[in-house]
Formats: structure tokens, C-alpha cells, sequence
């Protein structure tokens, strides 16, 4: 998976989420655009949440309902053996005012460890408000491979092969491990070393599904693998699904109101050389017992130059969904959005023949997008200097079209605009009840340890 992406695509949430960020009036910044700052919100529009220790390309966010943060990352142990790493997992919750919210865990933190080098895959919000989240769990070892061959033994400080295991687990909204779930809250499978991370999906019905990829990277073959959970934990053994159809090397999962499943993606096709060959976007159908549905179509944007990477899919409430991400022809970057039918065909009547596609000028990728409830598509990405000049600092790239796929002319300059960056990374993006958008991003303190994460809240669509 394009590594921009993994770290940044559990980020991209686009629901209606009560309380964000606390009420009361806002006091907005005159530049008349949804990217002014509310500066009513923590201090001149921001708070900032110091976490020690944590590794800076590590860091995922939800929001809750009432406002409520949660922060899950992966920190080092101190001390610990040298070339043999231990990490753990926390998760921590921050109140909507910023404070720590010290009812989650203990002193509002949840501090998780298997083998004794554990990272983080993803996590999801339930709406009952518990916590389902994954990991990787592998004993401290020294890798004895290459970085061109991740899949190789890793070695223990006693010369044994490591033990692996992908964690899937649940706490209750105070950050305990949830008892009724699995075996004392955590589901364990033995995995194998350099495995890919598990990514997570809720069906309506409480149930969980897992899907990973399950290519070779180096032999160009792509592939994914899907798993189903009883909403209590328990492994479905006979559902299982997997395809190298479509080839999609970054999977976005919808399920639609009659529990069929989509699993959406880019079409990372090689030929025996190594070129790439049909890059577009790629989407399959499954009925709820795991079969693929024939009837779907899954149409893809006619395409000879241009490649597609996914980072992220809506599901829409006529059961139509919406593919967004990066879009690459070699020369330049840019956004897309793809509006499928409920049964996969291209929607015409959006943007150009059912695809928007905007390129932006120099080195940009988009990190974050979300739907707003009216239907209007929000871009947030980066045009990186690469140029070695001093005076071409990175840009911080706004987008927003509307419903149909059009640019809103009344955001930026014909729904684009272009401001200077702070030195952070862009993390989350969220939209409130309010209509104010939230903007989560991390940066590395001036001492170098740990990381710190900025909220910001924006006017967005409110007044």
C-alpha cells in the first residue's frame, strides 16, 4: 500500500459528528472563506496535545459524538535491547476542551502490549461508543532480511524465529478491555512475520470485517483477503473471501443497506516487465455470505494515462458511493472523485462523465477528504518543495466541490485555494454539527521527542 496513504487513509471521515469541539459563539478571522479560523476554540482557534514518546509517522484519530478525541499511535519502551524494538500501542482520549479526559483508562490513556513489540493497524468507533481497534503483536527481534524482503525471518534475542500475531480487540467506552468480547476482550490469530496491517469495517448489524492485502509487491501482484467477526469477537470460519480481480492495493469497504459488501480500490495491473498497464479504479461486490455478486458491473474511468489511488469511499444513502484520492499521469498530481450507482456503474451526471478530476500544479498529494452532509466534497493536501530553494516553502491546498462534481466558485479561486503550511502533518479532518470543520495535524516538538497534535476548528459551512 502507498505509504502516504496507510498512515493517512483511517483519517478520512466524512460523518455528521454531534458537539465537536464544544459550542458557544465563534469569533472568525474576515477572510470570508470556510478555512478561517474560529479563534472562540481552545486558544486563538487551537489546542494542542503534547504526547511524549510517540513515533512521528504513527497517529490515528477518531471523534466521538460529543466531541471527544481519540488518539492511537504506537510509543517505544525505555529501555529496551538494542536492534531488538519494543513498542507498545496507546490509545487516549482528550475531552472536547482539550483537557485530558482522565475517566478513559487510566489517567486517560490505554497502554496495550501482546509480544512486546506491538504497533497499531486501525480502529473504529462503535455506536455505542466502544472501541474496536487492531494490531500487529511480534516478540522483539532482529530482522535478518532485507528492506527489499520484508517477509523474511526475524530473529529473537535467543537466535528463535519470532512469533507474530494480529490482535483484533475491544474496550468499553471508559478504555477497559470489554470482557464479553473474544477471550477477556481480544481475539489473538497467529500471523507471520511482515504481514500487512488489518484494516476494520462495522456492519450495521454489530458484526466486523477485516481486509488486507495479500500481494506480492515485488512480483507486481496484487491482491486482498477479507474476514468476517460475530460482534462479540468470535471468527465466522466460513466466511472468507478474497480476490485478484480488480487488483486493488488500497481496499475501502461499504456496505449497503441490504448488507451487501463493496470493497473498493485502484487498479495496479503490471505486465511481465514491470510496467503498469489499465491503471484506474477498480470495485467488487459481494453478497452478505460472502459471494460474489455477479450483477454488479464495476465500471472504471476510461483511461491511458492517468492512475488512480484510493483514499477513501462514501457510502451514499441511495446506496451509490463515491471513490475519491490521488490522481497521477507522471508528469503532474491531482484529485479525482468517482460517483458509482448502487450497482457500479459510473454516474454520468457527475462531474465529466461521471469523474471528477482536477490537477494541481508542482509536487502535491492529497492527505484528507470529507463529505459534507449537503453532499459537498472537501480536499486538504500538500504541494511539497522539492525544488532545494529557500524561499518555496510547502502550500497547504484547500478543494471543494459540490454535490454534482463541480467546483464551488465561491471557495478560493474556482474551489481551489492555496495557503502557506505550518511545519505539521495533516492527519484528520472532521465536520461538526455546527458545520465547522476540524482539522487534526501532528508536528515534532523543537526538543525532537514525541509528538505534539493540533486541532484547529474552522468556520466551515457555519456562521
Amino acid at each position: 500500500m502507498n505509504k502516504i496513504f496507510k498512515e493517512l487513509v483511517p483519517f478520512f471521515l466524512a460523518s455528521v459528528l454531534a458537539g465537536c469541539g464544544g459550542g458557544g459563539s465563534s469569533t472568525i478571522t474576515q477572510n470570508d472563506q470556510p478555512t478561517d479560523i474560529d479563534k472562540s476554540y481552545g486558544t486563538q482557534g487551537k489546542i494542542k496535545i503534547p504526547l511524549e514518546g510517540v513515533y512521528p509517522n504513527g497517529v490515528r484519530t477518531l471523534m466521538q459524538p460529543d466531541g471527544k478525541l481519540i488518539l492511537i499511535g504506537t510509543r517505544a519502551n525505555t529501555p529496551s535491547v538494542k536492534d531488538y524494538p519494543e513498542n507498545h500501542v496507546y490509545i487516549s482520549r482528550i475531552n472536547a476542551d482539550g483537557s485530558k479526559d482522565t475517566l478513559f483508562g487510566e489517567n486517560g490513556e490505554v497502554k496495550f502490549s501482546i509480544l512486546g513489540n506491538d504497533s497499531f493497524s486501525d480502529i473504529k468507533l462503535q455506536p455505542d461508543g466502544k472501541i474496536i481497534f487492531t494490531t500487529k503483536s511480534t516478540e522483539p527481534c532482529l530482522n535478518m532480511g532485507s528492506p527489499s524482503n520484508p517477509n523474511s525471518n526475524c530473529l529473537t534475542i535467543k537466535g528463535d524465529n519470532a512469533k507474530q500475531k494480529f490482535i483484533l480487540a475491544r474496550l468499553t467506552s471508559t478504555g477497559k478491555l470489554d470482557k464479553q468480547f473474544g477471550t477477556d476482550g481480544i481475539n489473538s490469530t497467529d500471523g507471520s512475520f511482515g504481514g500487512y496491517d488489518r484494516m476494520l469495517t462495522l456492519q450495521p448489524d454489530g458484526k466486523i470485517l477485516l481486509v488486507w492485502f495479500t500481494g506480492i509487491p515485488r512480483a507486481h501482484v496484487s491482491s486482498w483477503s477479507m474476514e468476517r467477526y460475530s460482534a462479540n469477537g468470535a471468527a465466522e470460519p466460513d466466511f472468507k473471501m478474497s480476490s485478484n480481480l480488480c487488483n486493488p492495493a488500497e481496499q475501502f469497504v461499504t456496505i449497503q443497506s441490504d448488507g451487501k459488501i463493496i470493497v473498493t480500490g485502484s487498479n495496479h495491473g503490471y505486465d511481465k516487465n514491470g510496467k503498469m498497464h489499465d491503471p484506474g479504479l477498480c470495485s467488487e461486490r459481494f453478497n452478505a455470505d460472502g459471494k460474489e455478486d455477479l450483477k454488479f458491473k464495476n465500471n472504471s474511468p476510461s483511461t491511458s494515462t492517468d492512475e488512480y489511488i484510493t483514499n477513501n469511499a462514501f457510502h451514499l444513502s441511495d446506496d451509490s458511493f463515491i471513490a475519491t484520492g490521488l490522481l497521477s499521469n507522471n508528469k503532474q498530481n491531482g484529485i479525482f472523485a468517482a460517483h458509482y450507482s448502487s450497482n457500479g456503474e459510473l454516474d454520468t451526471s457527475f462531474g465529466f462523465n461521471g469523474v471528477l478530476k482536477k490537477y494541481i500544479p508542482e509536487n502535491f498529494y492529497p492527505s484528507n477528504s470529507m463529505m459534507t452532509p449537503s453532499g459537498n466534497l472537501i480536499f486538504r493536501g500538500i504541494q511539497y518543495n522539492n525544488t532545494g530553494t529557500e524561499d518555496k516553502k510547502e502550500k497547504l491546498v484547500w478543494a471543494k466541490f459540490d454535490k454534482n462534481g463541480n467546483p464551488d466558485n465561491n471557495f478560493g479561486t474556482s474551489g481551489l485555494l492555496i495557503t502557506e503550511k505550518s511545519n505539521t502533518d495533516l492527519v484528520g479532518m472532521f465536520y461538526d454539527n455546527a458545520g465547522r470543520w476540524l482539522t487534526v495535524d501532528s508536528s515534532t516538538p523543537a526538543n525532537g521527542v514525541g509528538l505534539d497534535i493540533v486541532v484547529t476548528r474552522l468556520r466551515g459551512d457555519g456562521r
